[in-house]
């Protein structure tokens, strides 16, 4: 373990990447107040002003740096402050930091650092600042098994947590549709569990869109990467807590290893669809603990955190009640049935990464159904199902986490679908009906039913289930900024919060989400009035930003040029209407071309998809490109603006002959995309992409939909 002058060095150094923010001057909307999330506990405004002027910033450079005064910058360290607290202080003559540990250090600076980037006028405010953390967990959990994400793309997530003063990163590794984290001794968890047949991909409508695209070949962690985002999280105040589901949620690995089912005769393949499976770990085996422990043994090596998460969620004991092994372990150990086994293999893997690494627990809450109260280990109750659940733990002594699903899933759409954009970057991982809002989120007291036992609860998280989100951009949509409501409501009590106050404070935090370089819902941020001319201004410099000139489906450069000269004379509003009208570039004979979908309408959101021929079934989509000569279509010209393309692979298929157009009837404000285009049949159909992952002919053709396209030159 660090000892914390190396923590605190650790933190300088993020602090010191983090300072360049500081000093470029950024500034954003006047405030009546200062427009800080989370908001202190304690502040009182003294009406004064400090110029953020070139010394100042070399003050707080210096100091930061060495720790330590420098100029106008005091930094004191006082350890009867509370844990995670500060106190900041600014009046006309300078500033002064007073911290007790590392993250308040952190979290000094953080609120220094909004202070500045809210100023309109290069001042601070003069201020006196007492602060400290309601709840010692603050989190943040995502899911890498459906989808996967980087290591860079999660030290990015990290990043946003600690800005905002989330000090816990719940990590679930492991789940029925991916195993993500390399153990040596057995390297098929990585070879085979990381590998499923087809993900979810749209669940606009039913049915669901499964696609035929493999996904995960490389997709995980080896123990190197996992110990370099440790490291990263230590510099910025973040604890990791890793999470191995068991033993359900462990397709993947009986996948990997079928003996370590409770039917080794069976093939299980990786499971692609959500919801429960029966194929759980045979618990009964002693050759499942040792795998465990190994597991276990190899997380708890890499990460130096007091808990580790074992799941323990929706566990099916069906396969149990007929197994002889899992019979006999009831038998042996004195269990009143199956039902008690998960209970007895916690206190099992609890006693060895007690004993053996000195780490706690967390489990997921239905371990409190048929928990075993004569039990040494207590672990912390991950309450998902519902409020109730944290009274229940708390009421029989166990340390709790609160996250109800319907409160603090990010998985669930941002806003109700009359309130969406037809191109949100993600739709939901249920749909337009499953709505959980920023204000939702922040209205949440977490301990609002412990009815006495609210020293129990360690604090809150919002989770993230990855499904149906496949990147680090619709992540950040998700998590951004209905993280910012969960670290307020982590940070402060019940009584101190108010949900106007928070919305004022908000409106200064799309720019800065904006300059961080984070994608985010803009629902709840007013956008700031502009005239037709500005918005014209704005549209046309997205339009030469997004324009491929003389590609197919795109104007010529000619066009982009006599636009360009239009925007730069404040023509902006006729240059863009006389652009819309141009003719758009065609595919040549004999060239070869992908097809994909231009469709970005959040309920059938193909966008990026690819057109191949499917043997014996027609024309499918690869949600993923496969690069195979299946999606490969060569282009025969029948006049001007008809065509037809035939397969490469497979001759026969042919699409077509087609008139190719530009999609002019608009979606919402919508009324023009580049470079997308329409491909009609002879009968007055459109070529269409649906939610089964099937592309046939229909109506559809207005901009961003489903009988939208592009043709990309191989």
């Amino acid at each position: 373990m660090k000892t914390h002058n190396e923590k605190t060095n650790d933190n300088m150094k993020k602090i010191l990447i983090s300072i360049c923010l500081l000093l470029c001057g950024m500034t954003l909307q006047a405030q009546q107040q200062p427009a800080l999330i989370p908001y202190p506990q304690e502040i009182k405004m003294t009406g004064g002003k400090l110029p953020i002027d070139k010394h100042l910033k070399k003050d707080i450079s210096i100091a930061l740096s060495a720790q330590g005064n420098s100029g106008n910058v005091r930094m004191v360290n006082d350890k009867t402050l509370p844990e995670e607290g500060y106190r900041l202080n600014i009046t006309t003559e300078g500033i002064t930091i007073t911290y007790g540990t590392p993250n308040g250090l952190l979290y000094a600076f953080n609120t220094l650092q909004q202070l500045v980037q809210t100023s309109t006028d290069k001042t601070l405010p003069t201020l006196e600042i007492y602060d400290y953390p309601q709840f010692e967990h603050r989190g943040f959990m995502l899911d890498v098994s459906r989808h996967f994400f980087s290591k860079e793309e999660v030290k990015k997530l990290l990043d946003i947590m600690a800005y905002y003063k989330l000090n816990r990163f719940h990590w679930h590794l492991t789940d029925d549709q991916g195993w993500r984290i390399e153990i040596p001794e057995y390297p098929k968890l990585t070879k085979i569990g990381a590998v499923r047949d087809s993900s979810l991909t749209n669940k606009g409508s039913k049915p669901f869109f499964y696609d035929d695209t493999p996904y995960g070949e490389g997709c995980y962690y080896t123990l190197k990467d996992l110990k370099e985002v440790v490291k990263y999280a230590q510099s910025l105040g973040i604890e990791i807590i890793p999470e191995i589901d068991l033993p359900g949620h462990m397709v993947a690995a009986v996948a990997s290893y079928p003996e370590l089912g409770c039917n080794p005769d069976r093939q299980v393949k990786v499971r692609v669809h959500q919801g429960v499976s029966k194929e759980v770990l045979n618990v009964g085996d002693d050759r499942v603990i040792d795998f465990l422990k190994c597991v276990l043994g190899h997380v708890a090596e890499v990460f130096p955190y007091k808990y580790i998460h074992l799941g323990g969620d929706e566990c099916p004991t069906d396969e149990w009640k007929t197994n002889p092994l899992a019979l006999n372990r009831v038998k042996e150990q004195g269990l009143k049935g199956v039902e008690e086994l998960q209970s007895w293999l916690v206190e099992e893997l609890g006693t060895y990464l007690k004993e053996e690494y000195n780490k706690d627990l967390v489990v997921w809450d239905e371990l409190l159904a048929h928990w075993n109260d004569d039990n040494k280990i207590r672990p912390v109750i991950m309450c998902w199902r519902g409020l109730k659940y944290t009274n229940e733990a708390g009421r029989r002594g166990f340390k709790c986490i609160s996250v109800p699903n319907y409160h603090n899933y990010l998985d669930l759409i941002q806003v109700e679908a009359d309130k969406a954009d037809i191109n949100e970057v993600y739709q939901g991982g249920y749909g337009p009906k499953d709505v959980n809002t920023v204000e939702h989120i922040y209205n949440l007291n977490p301990v609002s039913q412990m009815q006495g036992n609210e020293q129990h609860c360690l604090g809150t998280q919002v989770n993230l289930w990855t499904e149906s989100c496949k990147n680090n951009e619709q992540a950040e949509y998700q998590m951004l900024p209905r993280l910012l409501a969960l670290a307020e409501t982590a940070w402060l009590p019940a009584k101190k919060k108010n949900w106007n106050n928070f919305y004022t404070r908000l409106q200064s935090h799309d720019e800065i989400l904006g300059a961080l370089g984070y994608t985010y819902a803009k629902h709840y941020f007013e956008p700031t009035p502009k005239t037709d001319a500005e918005k014209a201004l704005d549209e046309g410099i997205i339009l030469q930003r997004d324009g491929k000139p003389n590609a197919v489906g795109y104007p010529s450069i000619k066009a982009y040029q006599t636009l360009s000269e239009d925007l730069t004379h404040n023509k902006a509003i006729s240059g863009i209407n006389t652009f819309k009208k141009q003719d758009i570039t065609m595919p040549k004979n004999g060239n070869t071309y992908t097809i994909i979908s231009a469709s970005t309408y959040y309920l059938a959101k193909y966008a990026g998809s690819t057109v191949y021929a499917k043997p014996g079934e027609g024309l499918h989509l690869h949600y993923t490109p496969q690069n195979t000569k299946s999606e490969l279509w060569h282009c025969k010209k029948i006049n001007k603006n008809t065509f037809t393309f035939t397969n490469a692979e497979d001759p026969n298929v042919v699409i077509g002959p087609v008139t190719i157009s530009k999609p002019t009837e608009p979606a919402a404000q919508y009324d023009y995309v580049s470079g997308t285009l329409l491909m009609q049949r002879d009968d007055g159909l459109f070529l269409n992409a649906n939610s089964s992952g099937c592309v046939t002919w229909g109506t559809e053709q207005k901009v961003c939909f489903p009988g939208t396209w592009r043709l990309v030159e191989k």
